[in-house]
């Protein structure tokens, strides 16, 4: 089900930072060998413009994820509790997601300025 769902999109989450890394400390040192310095101003301006859009949708989607929903039985249904399943619990894995988001924007913005 979606435990399942969860666990490889972890997997593949996971795969692709280490292979993004890998490329990026790749082209690092093959700029070091080079020395080649130059950095593209309007292409930093525009990669971390968008860093930062994202960066803000994700947190705000996922910081939506967590509200608890409100609902109602009609206007004659009494108070009552729900069991277990229904319990408004936050999902630790959500909030390490959000607080992930919150530091890549915080980074985002400081490439920005």
């Amino acid at each position: 089900g979606w435990h399942r769902a969860e666990i490889l999109g972890a997997l593949v989450s996971v795969l692709s930072i280490w292979v993004v890394t890998g490329v990026l400390v790749y082209l690092a040192v093959e700029r070091i060998r080079s020395n080649d310095f130059h950095i593209e101003g309007g292409i930093m301006l525009i990669t971390s413009g968008c860093a930062v859009a994202v960066n803000v949708i994700m947190g705000f989607t996922l910081h939506q994820s967590h509200h608890p929903h409100g609902h109602s039985h009609g206007p004659a249904s009494p108070p009552h509790s729900h069991n277990a399943s229904h319990s408004h619990q936050q999902n630790p894995s959500v909030r390490a997601a959000f607080i992930h988001v919150i530091g890549d924007l915080l980074q985002s913005l400081g490439v920005l300025v």
